[in-house]
């Protein structure tokens, strides 16, 4: 591991043990590379804590200009932190005086219960759980606030794709606000069935700013983020670092019921690959009942080590959608679901296929040679002809 990558990684908690510290030292007294520093920072996500860290250290081997962007890039987080956590309230409050049932849960929610303090984590937009009927209705409220659709759908192509989708992104584009409205967790051909009336119906209770908010249980939160993180292919150390400080914030988690929903959710083997990467990147402890599952499943090791690799390159990208597809169809755990998802992810009709072409009702059936086209169109034509 390259000392910048290791440096970040020392800072990239809310508590800094002392081996840690010790280890920070270390590498301070090296030639570091302090760009590629901050440019690993931003790519993961981690600002906020290395300046946290950084500051806390009050090292003079930290080049004073570096320093000042830290300080600089960390107050405007704050600021945006705070202003988001204000129109989450707002539309949170909006919702619930209309009668409706929301669950906020990511960004912001993480921030105050996992990190314990909404300036140490980065987020970028607000995340709000919904049951899917009333969808039209929080669309209405947006709207009148100001947000709009990224994708401009007729009423039955929006019918359509509330039942083939999981969520939609709703834009002000005046105060540069972006919220994701679920509807479902993860995309239809995830098979991860941890319904919204099952969230709903068990939620715990968050003061923030002085407003109660609905936030999702221990164990359902576990849950999203190894769902969230295998969705993105654990492009990042963001997503990992949410696993160690979870587990930091949860430490008498009941594991037994854990496995329990996990197994009836269909995401064992994301659960396992989660905690495994958390306790390489940050040396939490795990269960024994994690190990022994890892044990069961040394192709979660396999995947483990990819994405070791992936974060040691020094090329940074995110995977596309045909390289999240595969990871996805890898963490299935037999042949029979590894079908059930590439059948579902070949043929799940989305937005951008319904908004590729307007067809009625009666010609729905259609929209599945078009979306192999358009997917043809899009990745088959990239590929280098010999």
């Amino acid at each position: 591991m390259r000392p910048e990558l290791d440096l970040l990684l020392c800072c990239s908690r809310t508590k800094v043990y002392p081996e840690q510290t010790r280890r920070l030292s270390q590498l301070l007294q090296q030639n570091l590379d302090w760009q590629d520093v901050l440019s690993l920072a931003q790519w993961h996500g981690m600002s906020p804590l290395l300046y946290w860290q950084l500051n806390a250290l009050n090292s003079p081997q930290v080049p004073s200009q570096i320093f000042r962007k830290l300080k600089e890039s960390f107050k405007y987080n704050v600021q945006r932190n705070l202003f988001l956590i204000s129109q989450l309230i707002k539309i949170t409050k909006l919702c619930q005086d209309n009668g409706i049932a929301i669950v906020p849960f990511k960004g912001p929610i993480l921030a105050t219960t996992v990190y314990k303090n909404v300036t140490l984590r980065k987020f970028y937009d607000l995340d709000l759980l919904i049951a899917p009927q009333d969808f039209y209705k929080v669309k209405s409220l947006l709207i009148a606030q100001g947000y709009h659709s990224r994708y401009q759908l007729d009423f039955q192509q929006e019918s359509r794709r509330l039942r083939t989708n999981y969520e939609c992104e709703f834009v002000h584009k005046k105060l540069d606000i972006s919220i994701d409205l679920h509807w479902q967790f993860a995309p239809p051909y995830f098979n991860f069935f941890l319904q919204p009336d099952n969230v709903f119906s068990q939620t715990d209770t968050l003061v923030l700013a002085g407003t109660k908010l609905p936030i999702l249980k221990p164990n359902n939160l576990l849950l999203v983020l190894c769902i969230n993180g295998t969705k993105d292919g654990w492009s990042s150390l963001q997503r990992i670092c949410d696993i160690a400080e979870f587990l930091q914030a949860y430490p008498t988690l009941d594991w037994s019921q854990l496995w329990q929903q996990a197994k009836q959710y269909h995401c064992s083997r994301m659960v396992v690959l989660g905690l495994v990467l958390a306790h390489y990147y940050y040396q939490v402890s795990l269960p024994a009942s994690a190990w022994d599952r890892l044990k069961q499943d040394p192709a979660i090791a396999s995947l483990a080590q990819q994405i070791r690799d992936r974060i040691a390159g020094e090329n940074h990208s995110y995977l596309n959608r045909v390289q999240l597809a595969y990871f996805g169809l890898q963490l299935q755990s037999n042949w029979q679901r590894r079908i059930n998802y590439t059948f579902k992810i070949i043929f799940a009709i989305n937005e951008r296929d319904l908004a590729f072409a307007a067809l009625p009702k009666g010609l729905f059936i259609f929209y599945y040679p078009l979306r192999l086209w358009r997917l043809f169109l899009k990745y088959g034509l990239q590929q280098k002809v010999p």
